[in-house]
């Protein structure tokens, strides 16, 4: 494919192709991979729309540079929106339009070819959301997962409410979400959250491994079988209830508490204290 034709040059991505395996990599390591709305879902987005166009990519595979796929949402400075229309819209705006950032859950729900990824170090919050939203996860023994958002006064809002209970059941989904609890990349296999644990210097060439097997199947069937895998899963299907309940909460005072909180990174700071409003 040629990317020198896209609209603008990626910023936080690298994209690639290997034969017939498409390669998205996450390229903010300092800032671990943060999955800023504006700009990397945007790019992250815009790949692999081009990706679905491409017939001869039949597999695509994730991958975060350096010590986190993706540690979540960036409480710090934000790059300038790859498109300025989306750093300009109000929430309500957002919910009703979408637009590139707010299609990209969409855009991984819907894509036809299998998604592979390829998971090293911290894998939290909404980089757990792009993770789990691929068809296989390959883990990397430095693995460490979690549906962190309520730390900073969310919700998980790109279908975690819905695919954890699915797949651990009520309880323990409960536990990883309100308690904003962590595993480790073992925790994870035992809970059927990943399909394997290699060594974190593996980890990438695996998931191109198991991608290139995908690569070789009979595409269209591959297509139709994933497409009713996903039906039964049905992981979307509270997903604009998701979305309105995570831009609502953005509007609380609460949230603004525990987000000022999260961004200290002191651990020995003093619990935020939240007011209910």
């Amino acid at each position: 494919m040629d990317w020198s034709a896209m609209t603008a040059p990626f910023e936080t991505i690298v994209v690639s192709t290997e034969g017939a395996v498409g390669l998205i990599e996450l390229n903010d390591p300092e800032r671990m991979n943060p999955t800023d709305a504006t700009t990397t879902l945007a790019e992250i987005d815009e790949a692999l729309l081009a990706f679905g166009r491409d017939r001869t990519t039949r597999a695509v595979v994730l991958f975060g540079r350096g010590r986190a796929f993706s540690a979540g949402a960036n409480l710090g400075v934000h790059r300038p929106a790859r498109y300025p229309q989306d750093g300009q819209d109000s929430s309500p705006s957002r919910l009703a339009y979408g637009y590139a950032y707010g299609q990209i859950w969409e855009t991984l729900h819907n894509f036809k070819k299998p998604l592979v990824a390829a998971v090293n170090g911290w894998c939290l919050g909404g980089g757990w959301e792009l993770a789990h939203s691929c068809d296989l996860v390959i883990a990397g023994d430095s693995a460490r997962f979690g549906a962190v958002e309520m730390n900073v006064g969310l919700i998980p809002f790109a279908g975690s409410a819905v695919y954890l209970p699915r797949m651990i059941g009520k309880h323990r989904a409960m536990d990883m979400i309100l308690n904003a609890r962590r595993i480790d990349a073992e925790t994870a296999l035992g809970l059927g959250l990943v399909n394997e644990v290699v060594p974190a210097a593996q980890t990438f060439e695996r998931a191109k491994e198991v991608a290139t097997e995908l690569a070789q199947r009979p595409p269209i069937a591959v297509s139709f079988a994933r497409e009713l895998v996903k039906k039964a899963m049905a992981v979307d299907e509270f997903y604009d209830l998701e979305r309105a309940y995570g831009y609502y909460l953005q509007t609380t005072e609460d949230y603004a508490v525990a987000r000022a909180h999260a961004a200290q990174r002191e651990p020995d700071a003093p619990a935020p204290q939240y007011q209910g409003k």
